[in-house]
């Protein structure tokens, strides 16, 4: 079997519901299996009745890479694509996505253009430069490359507002909707980044087991980070193809009081994994003001 489409869910049934339809919808080709790890309490087995949807069952609420790494535990399929349930497929994009990774085998997690519900604004900071102690104060998305690498066979519209670090805020885009991926894709057609988004990624389900998966001591935020960290450490590239698109409606069911708080534990775990405890405290004196600020905002 080709792929293993891994959702987590969490409060979020109806938003899997339909991206699985519209990933079902645009999947002609695709030899795929779909997994649920439901990390509600409430079981729904009649909600998800489908041949095609293999429903796991969690004990408890673990976070999002666990739930992933529980997904693809179970996964027969040779590359999986981790998808947030709020995703939604358009177009024949994830089957570009597996044809290019099957023929860059140096690419450890590849991701697409992510765009928010509009379809033509694109999702900031979906991929970026690893979180390092001096990007706490300055941002740590360098100069976009979608500029330079997505050239008209994948966007249109160049030169579109941006914000001061490069991030390009706004794209349109002329992607066509057709069911046959390309298999023509270029240099131009895509770019490395150090790390890229989990709301849409493909990997190879070998380099994800080759270095133990996720993270589960992230709850939820900067698993995706680590993991592009430790693929790098094993010569892996992560990259953003650009002539695959899809929606991400940055939908959660968290208060932004609820999101900074699991964001911040993250950070702790994070900065204190790959920089030791003494980095790890001075990241927190860092960022300090700005807690303060949201506090106070």
């Amino acid at each position: 079997m080709d792929l293993s489409v891994v959702y987590v869910n969490y409060q979020s049934l109806d938003l899997i519901k339909e991206s699985i339809l519209s990933f079902k919808k645009n999947a002609s080709g695709l030899e795929y299996e779909i997994i649920v790890v439901n990390n509600d309490a409430e079981i729904y087995q009649k909600e998800l009745d489908d041949d095609e949807i293999i429903l796991l069952q969690n004990e408890r609420n673990k976070g999002f890479g666990a739930g992933c790494n529980l997904g693809a535990k179970q996964a027969k399929g040779d590359y999986l694509l981790f998808l947030n349930p709020d995703t939604l497929i358009v177009d024949a994009s994830v089957a570009s996505l597996l044809v290019f990774l099957k023929k860059h085998p140096e690419v450890g997690a590849l991701a697409p253009l992510l765009y928010q519900k509009d379809g033509v604004t694109l999702q900031r900071h979906f991929f970026s430069d690893f979180m390092s102690l001096g990007k706490i104060t300055f941002r740590r998305h360098r100069k976009s490359p979608l500029d330079s690498h997505c050239e008209p066979s994948a966007l249109r519209g160049r030169g579109n507002p941006s914000t001061s670090s490069g991030q390009v805020l706004f794209v349109k885009t002329e992607i066509a909707a057709s069911m046959t991926p390309r298999n023509d894709i270029t240099e131009r057609d895509y770019f490395y980044a150090q790390m890229v988004s989990g709301a849409a990624m493909m990997i190879k389900k070998a380099n994800f087991d080759k270095v133990g998966g996720f993270d589960e001591n992230f709850f939820m935020y900067l698993e995706d980070d680590d993991l592009c960290r430790r693929l790098n450490n094993i010569k892996l590239k992560n990259a953003v193809l650009c002539t695959a698109k899809i929606i991400h409606l940055e939908e959660s069911g968290n208060t932004d009081s609820q999101k900074r708080r699991m964001y911040y534990q993250s950070q702790n775990y994070y900065f204190q994994k790959h920089f030791g405890v003494f980095t790890a405290l001075l990241m927190r004196l860092l960022r300090l003001p700005y807690k303060i600020l949201k506090l106070n905002s």
